[in-house]
């Protein structure tokens, strides 16, 4: 990733974990790419919508201490 999409993922991740949330991705094992790498780099080529970028973020969010301990 370029240092745009670096910065505009670390964004996303800030702004998530400044509201309590975090996000899950897996390793695509055939690429050996993490799955936010995957999808910042398919959304740069025009290859992923919004509305996909909004579902796969909605999807892949996770609460950071959902039980409320320490």
């Amino acid at each position: 990733m370029d240092g745009n999409k670096r910065t505009g993922a670390l964004t996303a991740i800030t702004f998530l974990n400044q509201h309590g949330w975090d996000l899950k991705y897996p390793l695509n094992k055939k690429t050996n790419v993490n799955g936010l790498a995957e999808i910042i780099e398919n959304c740069a080529a025009g290859k992923v919508s919004k509305e996909e970028l909004m579902e796969w973020f909605e999807n892949h969010k996770v609460l950071i201490n959902p039980k409320g301990g320490h």
